[in-house]
């Protein structure tokens, strides 16, 4: 990924401000998910440029033959896809369909797990932007994988080795109550 050794996009003095001749002198940084080797993107981060705190905007490429991330869903974040050149197919849970300029895709938290793939030889664009909770639960049910993010720190599980925690004996009465009587 040559295309990953960059200077940084950089906004106006205010960070407000992203100027397309920006985006033409920067190179897209190149990164390939944690999770699936042939995931790789190339992006430009217009909301780190721009000093976006909760939201994630991105400008990103997929070249042919690369999926854009693993096959995955967000328990607390939601995203969405916005097409703007090539075209590509997007998988949506179990359905799979082809995607093109114009089209766009919405991901709302704790809906189906979602990915997209360049099989053509165009780059796919898109514009892609998601919430950024400070806590967020990430499954990839094709690696039976969960996945925890707490203040940007990644932790990751396998699904099997996840159990169900009895409820409580007195989960009828909430904590405050529990504390007073101890008192």
């Amino acid at each position: 990924m040559a295309d990953e050794e960059n200077h940084p996009l950089i906004a106006d003095a205010d960070q407000t401000f992203v100027s397309k001749e920006a985006l033409a002198t920067t190179k897209p940084r190149g990164s390939r998910h944690q999770h699936n080797a042939n995931a790789i993107r190339y992006a430009h981060d217009l909301g780190l440029a721009s000093g976006l705190t909760t939201l994630g905007v991105k400008l990103v490429r997929v070249k042919k033959g690369n999926q854009s991330t693993e096959h995955h869903r967000h328990l607390n974040d939601e995203e969405f896809v916005y097409i703007l050149a090539g075209r590509g197919f997007a998988r949506v849970g179990d359905e799979r369909f082809e995607i093109g300029a114009g089209d766009f895709l919405g991901y709302r938290k704790s809906g189906p797990a979602h990915s997209l793939e360049n099989p053509f030889e165009e780059d796919l664009v898109y514009l892609m932007a998601g919430t950024r909770c400070d806590t967020d639960v990430c499954d990839y049910p094709d690696l039976a994988l969960r996945q925890f993010r707490i203040n940007g720190v990644r932790y990751a599980a396998n699904m099997a080795d996840l159990t169900e925690v009895q409820p409580s004996l007195v989960a009828s009465r909430d904590h405050a109550t529990i504390n007073q009587d101890q008192e």
